[in-house]
């Protein structure tokens, strides 16, 4: 009866009126309790309708670069007004004690302008909602206060992360040159600087590390980006920095040449006030083990076509000329857009095959191939890793370094096929190694396929 509130809205009225006219004209037409209970329904009708609009209505809080709007429940505490500017929020407030679980108590304040408060209890939140809600507020209302406390709620919201350093979006290399090099501090950008004259606006900081950065920033005042930022400092002693700034040159000469929508594109790459900085495709969405995390281990059939995307990428990856090996293919790098698409991320470690100098050894120990260890990696040293994403993926936990993966080992319902499989991409010696991203590719598929038919 909602949805048809605008035709209750017109006819009732009329029908009232007609109804009262008639009984005036001609007195005693009907008697009084039927013309009371007439009366009634033509009241209650589209009353009960106003109701049932405002109850099925959509509860959620919208969003956009003007401002923020209410849902009705909230009116009472904002004097009955629904919609703000950014420019009227005036400050916020963050009530959490850090606990993993939001308990009754826990709320996020909004203060407007002459027109009171709102409070958001986070328990009633979903989480996808409230990040948003808390990158809202930094992209478009600015600094209104909190922002260190806000900053711990959003790592928390991205599956805890904090303690493990690792930046839940795109996972840039903050964690990368943190473990390449001694954690000296350097200041950052601090929120709302800019960057090319006002071409880039910083909105947060999303991880620092050595000499390095990551950045929230908005391009042109509309398109979202990561800006990464790296010191380079020309004094021989502080060879730190430099090695900092040729790692993100490196990084941005590789992503200069790819085009593949499962990889994050590079918008530009200068240099300002003696730091180098790279311009990348913001890509909104969970990692795989911010997934497994919050989900536990994952089903076999979505980690078959997880896989087989990723295979895609490293097929592509593989088959440049020179050679491009990622070396960091572990579940953090691994990116779920919203729309299901599975994206490769932080290329802080791949190097290209020429030959020409030796890789510095990175990339995460259980992840890590022996060769790769060695100063030696090839392009099997990427299936190696790859494998012990899915170990990961249908267990829940990080591989043993340097050991044959077996899933089936720590979860009993991984198939048989499937367990053989990580267990040949894990072998030691790259020679017994399925060899190839596109050969494993296929190998999945028939897995998958085949799983399909079984469940029929």
């Amino acid at each position: 009866m909602s949805l048809l509130f605008p035709v209750w809205a017109i006819l009732f009225p009329v029908w009232f009126c007609l109804f009262l006219i008639l009984l005036l004209k001609i007195p005693g037409v009907l008697p009084v309790l039927p013309a009371l209970l007439i009366i009634s329904f033509l009241i209650a009708v589209p009353a009960l309708s106003l109701l049932a609009t405002a109850v099925c209505e959509d509860d959620r809080i919208l969003l956009n670069n003007a401002g923020i709007s209410f849902p009705i429940s909230f009116l009472p505490g904002l004097k009955f007004k629904r919609e703000f500017k950014w420019c009227e929020l005036t400050s916020v407030s963050l009530r959490w004690e850090g606990a993993t679980d939001f308990g009754p108590g826990d709320s996020l304040d909004l203060f407007f302008a002459n027109s009171g408060q709102a409070r958001l209890h986070l328990k009633q939140l979903s989480k996808s909602d409230l990040e948003q809600l808390i990158l809202a507020i930094s992209l478009w209302a600015g600094a209104r206060g909190d922002e260190h406390h806000l900053l711990q709620l959003q790592t928390h919201l991205r599956g805890g992360a904090a303690e493990e350093k690792r930046l839940s979006i795109t996972q840039l290399w903050e964690e990368e040159i943190a473990n390449r090099f001694a954690p000296t501090s350097f200041e950052t950008l601090r929120p709302d600087s800019y960057l090319q004259g006002s071409k880039l606006r910083v909105v947060k900081v999303l991880g620092f590390g050595g000499f390095s950065a990551a950045y929230l920033a908005q391009r042109n005042g509309k398109d979202l980006v990561v800006l990464k930022e790296a010191v380079d400092r020309k004094d021989e002693s502080q060879s730190i920095e430099s090695r900092a700034a040729k790692l993100l040159e490196a990084e941005a000469s590789i992503l200069t040449q790819l085009n593949h929508p499962q990889i994050p594109r590079i918008f530009d790459h200068f240099v300002e006030q003696g730091r180098h900085y790279m311009v990348l495709e913001y890509v909104p969405g969970q990692d795989l083990r911010q997934l497994v995390r919050q989900n536990g281990p994952q089903s076999e059939s979505d980690v078959l076509i997880w896989a087989s995307r990723a295979c895609e990428i490293l097929d592509y990856l593989h088959k440049q000329d020179p050679v491009i090996m990622h070396l960091d293919v572990t579940p953090e790098n691994l990116l779920l857009r919203r729309n299901g698409e599975l994206v490769l991320v932080d290329f802080g470690s791949a190097v290209k095959r020429n030959g020409n100098e030796a890789p510095v050894i990175s990339g995460k120990e259980a992840y890590m191939a022996p060769e790769q260890r060695q100063h030696q990696p090839v392009i099997e040293s990427d299936i190696f890793a790859l494998g012990c994403t899915l170990h990961f993926l249908l267990t829940g936990q990080d591989p043993i370094p340097m050991v044959v993966a077996s899933p089936r080992s720590i979860n009993p319902s991984v198939s048989l096929e499937l367990d053989e499989l990580v267990n040949k991409c894990t072998e030691l010696k790259p020679a017994n190694r399925i060899p190839s991203a596109q050969v494993l590719r296929k190998r999945l598929n028939e897995l998958n396929a085949s799983l399909a038919n079984k469940l029929k």
